[in-house]
């Protein structure tokens, strides 16, 4: 029932369906709010005579005591699981049926949020260091004859998997070698000017590194015997 209503809203909406004879439609529109929260007033007065939720009143919790415990649990072991697979595994821990909405309302009250997973590289700090170094002692070197190539593995991985973790938990890291499907991009630039794009399925090796290049500047090659 939402609690975000005053009193006087609440008997307003009661005003407007019985003494106007408005629909919940038109009184949801005309006191900016949901059409369920006004048929929810207008069930609660039909009920009870009263525009306030009795305290106690409605059905038991159905996730409490041993129950909850199971829940619990199940958040904290499996992070990724939907709201039907939760319900499934309770019932099965349990033998109570919950419905997949009500583990997503008590999931959220159990405060858990739906996050990403940071992306996490597998380049060990040798190969970093290595890489600065590299970086730092070429800083000032002449790169206008230079041809910049690399290529871009475009992954299906877990990165795009929702976790639900608790508010203020750290965020799972996805390593980016949990793979699952992939195509390598290769291209490259120059200080003039950029390559076609080569799609390349499989991995590379050096005689392939140049088939790539070949194709990725061929155009460019043409424009200039032009």
């Amino acid at each position: 029932m939402p609690a975000h209503l005053s009193i006087e809203q609440r008997w307003r909406m009661i005003g407007l369906h019985f003494d106007c004879h408005l629909s919940s439609r038109e009184i949801a529109r005309k006191l900016q709010c949901s059409t369920t929260t006004v048929t929810q007033i207008i069930n609660l007065f039909k009920e009870t005579k009263n525009v306030l939720e009795r305290q106690g009143r409605g059905r038991p919790a159905i996730i409490q005591g041993a129950v909850r415990r199971q829940f619990r649990q199940i958040l904290s072991r499996y992070p990724t699981s939907t709201s039907r697979s939760i319900s499934t595994r309770l019932q099965s821990r349990t033998g109570k049926v919950v419905s997949a909405r009500t583990i997503r309302r008590v999931r959220r009250k159990e405060n858990y949020h739906p996050v990403h997973p940071k992306v996490q590289w597998t380049i060990n700090e040798a190969q970093a260091i290595s890489r600065f170094r590299y970086a730092s002692a070429h800083e000032t070197d002449t790169w206008q004859n230079v041809l910049f190539t690399d290529e871009k593995k475009f992954v299906i991985d877990q990165s795009g998997t929702v976790f639900w973790i608790p508010i203020g938990a750290r965020c799972p890291k996805a390593y980016v070698n949990q793979v699952k499907f992939y195509v390598n991009v290769f291209g490259g630039v120059w200080y003039y000017g950029k390559s076609n794009l080569v799609f390349i399925h499989g991995s590379s090796n050096s005689t392939t590194y140049l088939q790539h290049i070949q194709l990725a500047i061929n155009d460019y090659l043409k424009d200039i015997e032009m």
